[in-house]
């Protein structure tokens, strides 16, 4: 037996049990090399071999490492993908270091290789503590249900596939859902789930999913219900809330099955099987007063008397002075580093800008292309350049033969009904032919 080098083997199982947390398949191994009671400092030529038998026996891993010792010839390495390498589970695994050629017999059993094996059950009856990241390969499986526990263990919630048990009342059409289970019943609103935007600091949207008579299950921010009518998913009164004050909703004093705080947006139909009412609402006093059923309304603003207002227009200006032709369409045409100009004049029912682009397709691509504006406009009895702009800016131009709608606005700052506009646009260096097809002007009334 060489007598020359010692492991220090509690060290070694602990640095084992620690890693096994933080890294898929890394060891590390450590201890001292001296000789008598010398220590051998130095570089020397470890070469690590682990053998599935104490003597002889067959190979499944090997590395030779370099390693320089300290002054108690203290040394210390990390070998990768030895577990992968040696995981056969009914082998025991056996480690032999060679020094500068020379085996430090014997070979040392891997006594804890069990819990580094990939393919075998592990089994822990104790707390798992991580200060880390855990990492699979694989979507994360989790079986039968998720207990939330305070500090002294009492549980106060389960997440579970339901249904639960065969005398669940989950509707058969809710199956596979998941389940969000009240286990301690201390909240006298009953259960709150709530999702919290990081970013911003503030809370998106609130359940709170009331168990007690008179009260509602009420909802703060907003709702959206997807699905069959056949198979709602509500079922009994609920409340909309707008803001994270959900606690102020109390339908129980309004008697209504839908009470709502704030406006009512829709992108597309209301529908409803019965009458639509509410009290002190030009909108709602106006459809009262239609005799027909509504099945779909078109609503852009409506004032107390029941008159539109604000309805959004768009309107075209073709290019002045078009040269060229691009595919069928009448284009001016621009090369790299030249200038245009163009008119338009803004209509008379014009009230509010919404957006001023001019319509263009580049022949080639610049997400920085440069350009200069400048405008001059005015109305009838006023000089030409009442109002004079200027604007340096870069449009994005990532794609060739598109067309693009690029902002203008920032040179009519001051629009108003009737204005006659001129707009130069000078390029800096595109690179490429610009085809410009004229000004899109979207405004309110």
């Amino acid at each position: 037996m060489n007598k020359n080098f010692l492991i220090l083997v509690s060290i070694f199982i602990l640095i084992l049990t620690i890693n096994i947390i933080y890294a898929s398949d890394v060891l590390i191994w450590q201890g001292q090399y001296y000789t008598g009671t010398t220590f051998n400092t130095g570089t020397y030529e470890f070469n690590f071999t682990i053998y599935d038998a104490p003597t002889g026996g067959d190979i499944c891993y090997s590395n030779l490492t370099t390693l320089t010792t300290g002054s108690f010839g203290e040394w210390k390495t990390e070998q990768n993908e030895v577990n992968s390498a040696c995981n056969n589970v009914s082998k025991d695994y056996y480690l032999n270091i060679n020094i500068n050629g020379i085996d430090q017999t014997p070979r040392r059993r891997l006594v804890i290789w069990n819990y580094l094996r990939k393919n075998i059950n592990e089994v822990s009856t104790g707390n798992l503590v991580l200060h880390g990241v855990l990492q699979g390969l694989s979507p994360l499986k989790l079986q039968d249900e998720i207990n939330f526990i305070k500090s002294d263990g009492t549980i106060t919630s389960a997440l579970y596939n339901a249904p639960r048990a065969t005398s669940s009342t989950l509707p058969t059409a809710f199956t596979d859902s998941l389940i969000h289970d009240i286990i301690q019943e201390t909240n006298d609103y009953g259960m709150q789930e709530c999702f919290w935007d990081e970013n911003t600091e503030t809370m998106q949207m609130c359940i709170n999913g009331a168990y007690l008579s008179g009260r509602a299950t009420t909802i703060s921010r907003s709702l959206q219900i997807v699905g069959n009518i056949t198979m709602k998913p509500v079922n009994e009164n609920f409340t909309l809330c707008e803001g994270n004050n959900y606690v102020d909703c109390e339908t129980d004093t309004t008697g209504a099955d839908l009470l709502v705080q704030d406006d009512i947006e829709a992108i597309g139909s209301i529908f409803s099987q019965e009458n639509i009412t509410a009290d002190d609402t030009g909108f709602f006093s106006f459809l009262g007063s239609l005799t027909n059923r509504i099945t779909k309304l078109w609503v852009q603003d409506i004032d107390v008397s029941g008159n539109l207002i604000g309805i959004t227009k768009e309107v075209f200006f073709p290019i002045d002075a078009t040269d060229a032709n691009f595919g069928d369409f009448r284009t001016k045409s621009l090369s790299s580093g030249n200038a245009l100009r163009t008119n338009f004049q803004v209509p008379s029912d014009f009230s509010t800008l919404v957006s001023l682009e001019i319509i263009l397709v580049p022949t080639g691509t610049n997400v920085v292309a440069p350009v200069d504006l400048y405008s001059d406009y005015g109305t009838i009895e006023e000089v030409y350049n009442q109002h004079s702009e200027s604007l340096s800016t870069t449009w994005n131009l990532d794609t060739a033969d598109n067309f693009y709608a690029m902002n203008i606005s920032g040179v009519f700052t001051n629009l108003n009904a009737g204005d006659f506009c001129g707009i130069q646009i000078d390029e800096g260096v595109f690179g490429f032919t610009t085809h410009y097809l004229g000004i899109k002007l979207r405004y309110k009334t």
